[in-house]
């Protein structure tokens, strides 16, 4: 089945997630009886950046699967949607995994501030600057918000590798050196917290394709499971909510960045059943970063943000390209659509 948009493509981020502890305000459209959730405690919220407030400034906002309910994201009110990278809220919704785009040259590399930010309060837990010329640092929060996985070098000295530590950068501990020659593009615990899944590119993580891997470490384990081997990217990997299978977007085809064809995939846990589901097709700007599995209570959506008329809308489609809806309808422009889970990423589209 192919599912082509022809509309164009331009946002900002990629793939996020949302969830409760917070206050906002209300709009967007409403379901055909009775008031809408709050999409502050709705599990299978969408987060997202717009312009649509007053002042015009992009913030984060959430709303639920349909649109209704649009809550401006509180504790996020001093991050730019437009200088955000990419954000990812933990299952628990208490804390968000944030990148910010700093635009400046360190050392002959480009360096990127990575947070880990508490919703309730917008307390910064965990901070750091990253040089690209020396590999992404990506990191991702547990389901309580007690502990969080960075692959990366949480410190100068520290080799890269895979780390557990507090959400303050303490009792650090290191627990996977990841190969040279390898660079990690995102990692997410499993709803459980006793494993990691996680993303190795075996080729330039600035190239527009790289091949991608996606492993499996239990906590603990000496070593890694290899689940699936692709010859294209990876990106915007999620766990269904019981944990028993995953999904993730790849890049078929990508003639240019101005748009891509891109594929999802499943399969369960221990990585068997890998299986391919609808090819879409979006033409755009940087289409292929921009577009992200969505996990949620009736299984995987995609989301993905378009051009209709001048207007930068989000749309959600099942992975076997049934019910493709239309979720916004702004002319201040909407963007980085995504789910609950944590998973942030360099250049991914789970965290452009």
């Amino acid at each position: 089945m192919n599912l082509v948009v022809k509309d164009h493509l331009r946002l900002s981020f990629a793939i996020l997630a949302l969830a409760g502890l917070l206050s906002g305000c209300g709009g967007g459209s409403s379901p055909t009886s009775g008031p809408p959730p709050n999409p502050l405690t709705n599990p299978d919220a969408v987060l997202f950046g717009s312009g649509r407030a007053q002042d015009a400034s992009w913030h984060f906002y959430a709303m639920n699967p349909d649109g209704s309910g649009v809550a401006r994201i509180a504790a996020l009110n001093n991050l730019n949607a437009r200088m955000s990278e990419g954000i990812a809220v933990n299952q628990s919704g208490t804390v968000a995994n944030v990148t910010l785009d700093g635009g400046f040259a360190v050392g002959g590399g480009f360096q990127i501030d990575r947070r880990l930010v508490r919703l309730s309060d917008g307390v910064t837990l965990f901070e750091l600057f990253t040089t690209r010329s020396a590999g992404p640092t990506v990191f991702a929060a547990n389901a309580n918000g007690s502990r969080m996985a960075l692959a990366g070098t949480p410190a100068p000295n520290d080799p890269y590798a895979i780390y557990l530590m507090a959400p303050d950068g303490t009792q650090k501990t290191r627990v996977y050196a990841i190969p040279s020659g390898t660079t990690i593009s995102e990692i997410i615990f499993a709803p459980d917290d006793a494993t990691l899944y996680f993303v190795a590119l075996t080729d330039n993580i600035n190239a527009q394709n790289p091949a991608g891997a996606l492993y499996k470490l239990p906590v603990g384990a000496a070593a890694p499971t290899l689940l699936a081997n692709l010859s294209a990217p990876i990106r915007s990997v999620h766990t269904s909510r019981d944990g028993a299978r995953l999904a993730f977007l790849s890049v078929v085809e990508a003639q240019d960045l101005l748009g891509a064809t891109i594929a999802p995939y499943t399969l369960r846990a221990d990585g068997s059943g890998l299986t391919r589901g609808a090819t879409i097709t979006i033409h755009g700007a940087f289409a292929v970063w921009d577009a992200a599995i969505a996990s949620r209570a009736d299984g995987f959506h995609i989301l993905y943000a378009t051009s209709l008329d001048g207007d930068k809308e989000i749309f959600d489609v099942r992975l076997d390209g049934r019910g493709l809806t239309q979720i916004t309808f702004n002319a201040a422009g909407n963007a980085t659509p995504g789910s609950r889970q944590a998973t942030n990423a360099h250049r991914s589209l789970g965290g452009r």
